[in-house]
């Protein structure tokens, strides 16, 4: 086989950037599941990495996603991008928390080879695939809208518009675009994702505004969704609502943004190990 490497070119241009002695004032950002950097432990691993996704997959050969890559003490999880078109899209289609139609909602993939062969090990060893063939067994049940993906974005933003809870379980990565998406539809997330670790931690009440449960049980979870009373669901979504503006690239509120987010972050850095927790 070919072995997986970083051109020497590139290499070297980093190399010629950095100050040896100062790492540490050094930041890069890795803004994909894929840390397609072989060398990133040798030439900038003592530096500051800014990462969307902590439980990166360091090569597209193995697909084996690292559990040590992110260092807590030093690096920080990003959120994503969401284009401002798209949140535009999910604002208009917003409705009224006690007026939305679907108890528990998920449109996407249900199959993709890399949701089977990405792996993590110990002690999560649950697939994407797995999940998702279990969101795909519940197609049909009432009070929910399970399926395929919905297009154009404004039928999707539509239907998530009109849901309480959206499911967001493992894809490729642990980290995905549809957690993003629940503070522009007001969506309350669900996070099916065992290992993800998630933004600004720091800063977010995340058992507020969320619900985390094992990725292996989504009967469980929608179970319990929808038997989740209205009062409890609507501070939950009220919350979210209220921290939109963090995950908002485009926000221009000088007190609450991503780029405000990543200064505090980095000044109040800790441990990201929320587990699991219910509305």
């Amino acid at each position: 086989s070919v072995p997986h490497r970083d051109p020497a070119h590139v290499v070297a241009g980093i190399q010629g950037l950095l100050d040896e002695a100062r790492p540490h004032d050094h930041m890069f950002l890795f803004p994909h599941e894929f840390w397609d950097f072989p060398s990133w432990r040798r030439v900038v691993g003592s530096s500051v990495i800014f990462a969307v996704e902590g439980r990166p997959i360091e090569s597209p050969i193995s697909l084996r996603h690292c559990l040590t890559c992110f260092d807590q003490r030093k690096d920080v999880i990003v959120p994503g991008h969401t284009d401002a078109w798209s949140i535009a899209q999910f604002r208009r289609h917003y409705r009224p928390f006690a007026h939305r139609e679907f108890g528990v909602c998920f449109h996407g993939a249900f199959r993709h080879d890399l949701y089977a062969r990405t792996n993590a090990g110990f002690p999560f060893l649950v697939s994407a695939q797995e999940t998702r063939r279990q969101i795909q067994s519940l197609v049909g049940a009432p009070g929910t809208s399970f399926g395929m993906h919905l297009r154009p974005l404004e039928n999707y933003a539509d239907r998530m518009g009109n849901c309480r809870f959206c499911l967001v379980p493992k894809g490729v990565g642990y980290t995905n675009g549809r957690l993003l998406e629940s503070f522009f539809t007001g969506c309350i997330p669900v996070i099916l994702s065992d290992a993800m670790m998630l933004p600004f931690v720091e800063i977010v009440d995340w058992p507020a505004l969320s619900v985390k449960w094992r990725q292996d049980d989504v009967v469980g979870a929608v179970e319990f969704l929808l038997q989740v009373g209205g009062a409890a669901a609507a501070v939950a979504h009220d919350k979210l609502l209220a921290a939109a503006c963090w995950f908002d690239w485009h926000s221009a509120n000088s007190t609450c943004s991503p780029y405000q987010g990543l200064l505090l972050a980095m000044k109040r850095r800790r441990p990201n190990r929320l587990r699991f927790w219910e509305p």
